[in-house]
């Protein structure tokens, strides 16, 4: 990840943020790119009918804005709230452009995490457009085996899963034990990994 592939850009000193507390809103500009040194943040969405959606879930270590603050509509789509206690360091647009034109090491990380974001968008796509959530649950887990180059995966957590697949936790809980009672998904505590000899659906 760029943030660590480099000792010469400023990283602004951490700022930390109370369970809670909205750290940009919706339409707001970006003029940052924000590095998560602990905690975690949601990206949330809410519709003409007051109806909440989490766009996106950034975790300890991951970066959030470097995919806007170069654009010409560089604006958050959603509300950036802390889920708990959350430090975070910051890289101004002016310390990013003197990075990427002076920084080769830089660069490459840049260029390479705006590349993993892009395919992972893309990836994420793909199984949100499969026709039903059994499909799209085969889905993510063939992807994330093949991304991390295992027979199986770890889920910490069935919420989180949720969210990215844009369904209901009690609806994933369901066709997730069914799966498995149906023998398509093999699952060891946290552990999951699909059964390729009957994995049809």
């Amino acid at each position: 990840m760029f943030h660590e592939n480099t000792e010469n850009v400023s990283w602004m000193l951490p700022c930390h943020y109370p369970k809670g507390y909205i750290i940009s809103s919706e339409g707001e500009r970006c003029d940052y790119i924000g590095y998560v040194i602990t905690g975690s943040l949601a990206l949330i969405h809410y519709n003409n009918n007051g109806e909440m959606s989490t766009l996106n879930i950034i975790k300890a270590g991951e970066t959030f804005g470097e995919v806007l603050i170069l654009s010409n509509t560089p604006f958050y789509i959603g509300h950036l709230i802390a889920q708990a206690d959350t430090k975070v360091s910051y890289l101004a647009r002016k310390d990013l452009q003197a990075a990427i034109n002076h920084d080769k090491q830089f660069r490459d990380a840049f260029i390479e995490t705006l590349s993993d974001k892009a395919q992972n968008i893309f990836t994420s796509n793909k199984v949100l457009q499969q026709p039903s959530l059994r499909e799209k649950i085969i889905m993510h887990l063939e992807q994330q085996m093949r991304i991390q180059q295992t027979d199986h995966i770890t889920i910490q957590s069935i919420q989180t899963l949720a969210t990215q697949l844009n369904v209901q936790r009690p609806s994933l809980s369901r066709t997730m034990n069914a799966l498995i009672k149906e023998g398509l998904i093999i699952r060891s505590n946290k552990t999951y990994a699909l059964n390729n000899k009957t994995c049809q659906i």
